[in-house]
């Protein structure tokens, strides 16, 4: 019973990734981060534009809390 939940969830959320739109007034942050590596990468770019100071820790600690469901 739990290989079948498992593959159903796994399934639910492999479908959610694939079904994106191009629609961002969906999204309430920056489009991209939705997902943690599209967070970590929009961090990424504003610290490399010296928009903001974080280390690589600090990014990853905050997109770990953002992108929690």
């Amino acid at each position: 019973m739990k290989k079948i939940a498992l593959i159903l969830v796994l399934g639910v959320l492999l479908s959610a990734c694939g079904s994106g739109s191009d629609d961002s007034s969906e999204s309430d942050g920056p489009s991209g981060t939705d997902t943690y590596i599209g967070c970590v990468l929009e961090y990424s770019k504003l610290r490399n534009e010296g928009i903001i100071t974080a280390t690589d820790a600090e990014i990853s600690a905050e997109c770990a809390a953002s992108t929690l469901p």
